[in-house]
């Protein structure tokens, strides 16, 4: 997709996000125009109904597991109000904190004040410096990045990236992420027009903490009986209109990250077989070094299609039983589902649907899922995920519920859950950062630092 002008983007963003009773009368006005079709035989009477489709509700629980056992609803719920602390603290955890010398009275006081929120999390820096740097050429910033290389994490403040395209300095974002990557240090970008912004300030120290190798927060149950979830994406380059990047993650049942990796360029929208055939491999590999055994049950979800061969996918898995017992091939598609909404029968009219409601076509092989919604303040109707079961013996509704949680993992979001698991979010993020050059493509990556 090419770029859509900012000013039709607003209009087309406000008139698209419709709530359902607005979404059901531009549809009901849509087939009262139609009228009567007599040679059809076709004359609707618009009216709600579930026919074709079963109902499914994840139940609502505090299934987030924060520090000394406690659970909660969400990150901000357990770190932020309860002030639960966060599951695990990096074992090492020494930031620097590097900001342009014209922005420092600035930026001090407001990296301090992370500070002090990491210590309210109880995940509190081992070591911390700070230092400015000259804003200039790219050249400029090899230097202070190089700095960085002895930490855990960096906290940048760069310019804002619209000020910086204007400027006659280089913006420093893209070449501190790049040396950082390679040096292996995650960092944590903060805009110089956020400074002094609270509203940013738990969501920049939980992921803070999940790129230096912490665990803000994990799931605490997840159904299925899964040791653990791959998740597979293709990034596309708009500049070039071509596929770059692919990238893998391995994640825990408790939604914890293990690895991620960005593999070779695609051709087009295929993921390679025998790609994801080494991801499995390393799947295997990394998992047995984690628990000192193979993993029973593999759950693998595909962002969108797979375009490959499943069934010859199928029969090399199978052949490797003795290893993976169980897998499932699941794809997580994004676009082209029907909406989803909650009747009300007292008041005749549609609302916002409740977050992890499900519908599964009768006799079918896929489900439409609500991963955002009620109590959100999500603008418009949500929109549903298709799940689509490609081979397994899990069921529909366990493949809902596992999809659903890992929506709820992101540690980079305190307050509100992501559309999308974090299975194909983060591959998809991964990707993204091995085609600019911020991660070396090929190699196995530990914790999260491209989030």
């Amino acid at each position: 997709m090419g770029r859509v002008d900012d000013a039709f983007l607003d209009v087309i963003h406000n008139e698209s996000r419709m709530k359902p009773e607005e979404r059901f009368n531009v549809v009901t006005s849509f087939v009262d125009l139609l009228g009567p079709t007599p040679y059809f035989n076709f004359d609707p009477t618009p009216q709600p109904t579930n026919a074709g489709y079963r109902e499914h509700k994840t139940r609502n629980i505090p299934n987030l597991r924060f520090g000394d056992g406690q659970t909660g609803y969400y990150g901000a719920g357990g770190l932020e109000r309860n002030g639960y602390g966060v599951y695990k603290s990096p074992e090492s955890f020494d930031i620097i904190a590097l900001y342009p010398e014209d922005d420092e009275d600035d930026a001090r006081p407001y990296v301090l004040s992370l500070l002090n929120k990491l210590a309210d999390y109880d995940a509190s820096p081992t070591a911390f410096d700070r230092d400015t740097y000259e804003l200039g050429s790219e050249f400029h910033y090899s230097q202070p990045a190089q700095k960085a290389s002895d930490y855990d994490a960096a906290l940048i403040v760069v310019p804002d990236e619209d000020e910086a395209a204007e400027a006659d300095y280089d913006d420093p974002y893209p070449e501190f992420k790049r040396r950082l990557g390679q040096l292996g240090v995650p960092s944590q970008m903060i805009s110089v027009d956020n400074l002094g912004n609270d509203n940013y300030g738990g969501n920049i120290c939980s992921s803070l903490i999940g790129k230096a190798g912490g665990v803000p927060w994990r799931i605490d149950d997840v159904p299925g009986g899964v040791d653990a979830f791959v998740g597979l994406d293709v990034t596309y380059d708009h500049a070039t209109k071509q596929h770059l990047g692919a990238a893998a993650n391995v994640i825990m049942a408790d939604g914890t990250i293990l690895a991620s990796e960005a593999v070779t360029k695609q051709a087009g929208e295929t993921f390679d077989e025998d790609d994801v055939a080494n991801v499995i491999k390393h799947v295997l590999e990394i998992f047995a070094e984690e628990e000192g055994r193979p993993p029973r049950h593999v759950v693998i979800h595909r962002d969108g299609k797979f375009y490959l061969d499943v069934e010859s996918l199928i029969n090399r898995l199978d052949k490797a039983r003795d290893l993976i017992q169980r897998f499932d091939l699941v794809e997580i598609r994004k676009s082209g589902n029907p909406r989803i909404a909650k009747y009300d029968e007292s008041k005749s009219r549609f609302d916002i649907a409740d977050k992890g409601v499900a519908f599964y076509v009768h006799n079918g092989d896929h489900s439409y899922l609500t991963t955002t919604g009620g109590k959100e303040g999500s603008p418009g109707t949500p929109r549903p995920l298709q799940i689509v079961k490609r081979h397994g013996s899990t069921d529909l509704d366990t493949l809902a519920e596992q999809t659903y949680w890992l929506s709820e993992a992101h540690v980079g979001s305190l307050s509100r859950s992501t559309r999308l698991p974090i299975t194909t979010y983060y591959a998809d993020k991964c990707a993204d950062f091995a085609m600019k050059g911020y991660l070396t493509k090929g190699s196995v990556i530990r914790g999260v630092p491209y989030i």
